[in-house]
C-alpha cells in the first residue's frame, strides 16, 4: 500500500510546528502539497504524535480521519485529485498526550522523526533540561517565548521546563515593552516624514463591500497587501502579527472567497489581492 502511494503521489511537507499551550495540550500543524501522478481519492501517512482531535484546512474539499498507533497516529485524508492536480493542505492536530506535569515542572515528549520539528514554548517558560541523544536544537527567543528547532530527531526527546512569572521577569519585560513602543514610535515618525517627501504610489481603492465582510485579521492582511503589493507569506505573518499556521488557514479561506491569490514558487508562497478586492 505504501509503495503504491509513493508511485502515485509527489508530496512536499514543511515539517511539524508544535505550539505548546500553558494548560497541558499542544496544537501540531504542518503544510502539505500533494500532487497526483494518477487519479486518487485518499492519501494516508503516519505522524510521530498521539492525537485526540484533528481539523483539516485545504484549497479543496477534504476530510480527515485518524487511527491511534501508540506514540504515532495514522492519518487518512479523503481528497479527490485527478492526474496532474495538486492540493494545498494544512492539517491541525490536537494532543493531550505529549505534555505532562509533575509538581511545578512540566515536560514534553517528542517521538523520533526524520521531519523538521519546531516547538513553540508557552510565554514565560524556562527550560530546565533535556533528555535525548538527538542533536541540540537551535534556540531563539522573542516576546518571552522560546522556540526550539530540530532539522530531524533521530532519537526521542524529553524537554523539561517551568513557567516563570517572577516579578523580576515581569518588570524587565514591562520596561522592554515600553522601550520597544518608544523606539517603534520613532521609527514610524521617521518613516512618515520620509514618505511625505516622496510621491505616494497610486493604487486602486479597495472594494468597500468586501471590506465590510472582513474580520479583524482578514482586514489586516488586505490592508498590508494593498500597501505592499505581492508579498511572501512569511512577511505577511510577521508584519500583521499572525502566527504562520493561523495565517495559512486564513489565506485558504480568503482565496476561496476570491479576495486574494496565492502562488507557490519553490519553497515560498506569495500572496496578492485578487481583482475582486478592488472597486
Amino acid at each position: 500500500m505504501w509503495t503504491l502511494l509513493v508511485l502515485l503521489l509527489a508530496v512536499q511537507t514543511t515539517g511539524y510546528t508544535v505550539d505548546v499551550s500553558g494548560t497541558g495540550y499542544a496544537v501540531i500543524t504542518h503544510e502539505l502539497v500533494i500532487t497526483a501522478d494518477e487519479d486518487m481519492d485518499t492519501y494516508s501517512y503516519v505522524i510521530p504524535f498521539p492525537i485526540t482531535h484533528m481539523d483539516v484546512y485545504s484549497d479543496r474539499a477534504v476530510q480527515g480521519e485518524f487511527t491511534a498507533l501508540g506514540t504515532e497516529t495514522q492519518i487518512t485524508l479523503h481528497i479527490s485529485l485527478q492526474k496532474g492536480e495538486s492540493a494545498y493542505v494544512v492539517p491541525e492536530y490536537y494532543s493531550w498526550d505529549i505534555i505532562h506535569k509533575e509538581g511545578v515542572e512540566w515536560w514534553i515528549y517528542l517521538h523520533h522523526t526524520e521531519e523538521k520539528v519546531e516547538v513553540l514554548m508557552p510565554e514565560g517558560a524556562v527550560i530546565s533540561y533535556m533528555i535525548t541523544d538527538s542533536p541540540f536544537p537551535q534556540i531563539s527567543e522573542e516576546d518571552r517565548k522560546i522556540t526550539l528547532l530540530w532539522d530531524e530527531l533521530p532519537d526521542d526527546v524529553y524537554v523539561y521546563y517551568e513557567v516563570s512569572l517572577s516579578n523580576t521577569n515581569t518588570i524587565t519585560w514591562a520596561w522592554g515593552a515600553v522601550l520597544g513602543v518608544v523606539v517603534a514610535a520613532g521609527i514610524v515618525l521617521f518613516a512618515t516624514r520620509k514618505r511625505l517627501g516622496r510621491r505616494r504610489r497610486k493604487t486602486a481603492p479597495l472594494n468597500k463591500a468586501v471590506l465590510s465582510i472582513l474580520n479583524e485579521r482578514e482586514l489586516q492582511v488586505v490592508e498590508y497587501l494593498h500597501q505592499k503589493g505581492r508579498s511572501r507569506q512569511i512577511k505577511i505573518s510577521r508584519a500583521c502579527g499572525i502566527p504562520k499556521t493561523s495565517l495559512s488557514k486564513l489565506l485558504i479561506r480568503m482565496e476561496k472567497r476570491g479576495i486574494i491569490k496565492r502562488e507557490k514558487d519553490g519553497n515560498f508562497t506569495y500572496c496578492e489581492l485578487d481583482v475582486n478586492a478592488f472597486e
